[in-house]
Parts: C-alpha cells; structure tokens; sequence
C-alpha cells in the first residue's frame, strides 16, 4: 500500500502509512487492554453442577458474574499517541522544512494541524479507510 500525504488547513503536509502492521496492532491492543482487570466469580448459582450444565448456560452464568474494574480514560492518549509514533513517517511545514515524523512533530503544529493529523492517523487505527474501500 502506497503511502498516504495530507495537507493541513495551515499547509502542513504529512505523509502517513497507510496501514498498521500486525506487530504494530497487536501493541496497540496491549496498550488498551493492560489496564482492564476481569473479576470472575466461580459460582454457579443455578445449583447445577458444571458435569450437568451445557456451554450456553455456563457462559451465560459466567457473563453475570463477571466484574469489571474502571477503565482510566489515559489509555485512549496512549493508544493513540503509540498510532501517531506508528503511521506519521513525516511532517513537513509550507517553506518545505521538515519537523520529523511521529507524535513529536504534530506537537510542534498549532492545534488544528495537529488535530487534522490526528484525525487522519485515528481513522487508520480503527480500519476505517480499509472497511470504506472493501464497502465501495
């Protein structure tokens, strides 16, 4: 896949790729995952045994019993600082000069370059532009 290249409302242009590798999501899904605790109660209220219950029912009372910790909100700006650092292979300003790549050169950018950027580099995180092109 060809690399992508944006042009912000200031004249930035960045160049992203256009795709997450499989290595690069799977740490992105660490990120959003390491901070949630699952509570499972071994219980089965029901009374029956796990030998006379079937799958349907056990999963079934399995979901009741199930506790979720909360879920700080900082692991979004993680995920998404780590997609930046991932897709944004370079950031160039209107004279041509180059900032760098990544999440260190959109914070260099006035707000609404940085969130265009972002904006851009979030819709490739979550597919999508893949799932618009299978679509069409």
């Amino acid at each position: 896949m060809e690399p992508k290249e944006i042009t912000t409302p200031n004249g930035y242009k960045a160049t992203l790729k256009s795709y997450l590798t499989y290595g690069e999501s799977e740490q992105l899904k660490r990120v959003l995952t390491d901070e949630i605790k699952i509570k499972l109660s071994t219980n089965i209220s029901s009374g029956k045994t796990v030998s006379n219950i079937d799958e349907k029912a056990l999963a079934a009372e399995a979901s009741r019993q199930m506790e979720m910790n909360e879920i700080p909100g900082s692991i979004m700006y993680k995920a998404k600082d780590m997609a930046a650092r991932f897709l944004i292979t370079k950031i160039v300003d209107a004279q041509g000069n180059d900032l760098g790549s990544g999440l260190e050169a959109v914070n260099k950018l006035p707000d609404i370059d940085g969130n265009f950027i972002m904006n851009e580099v979030e819709r490739i995180r979550t597919g999508a532009e893949i799932t618009q092109k299978k679509g069409s």
